[in-house]
């Protein structure tokens, strides 16, 4: 991504800034990104961000 390539999966929305340090877990045969991020609402306050995640046939993650 340094050199240009890459796309993020989640980022800055109109809802969360600092979505950082992710980790990936199953539950339940279900993948999940989690990381924490920013509520911008709330002043910054910080969240823990869970998001289900989806492959597609090739096998890239995808975002659902």
């Amino acid at each position: 991504m340094e050199l240009g390539g890459g796309s993020y999966l989640y980022g800055p929305d109109d809802t969360y800034f600092g979505v950082g340090h992710c980790a990936a877990y199953e539950f339940d045969g279900q993948p999940y990104f989690i990381s924490h991020a920013y509520e911008k609402d709330q002043n910054g306050r910080a969240k823990l961000f869970i998001r289900p995640l989806a492959f597609d046939k090739e096998g890239w993650i995808v975002t659902k």
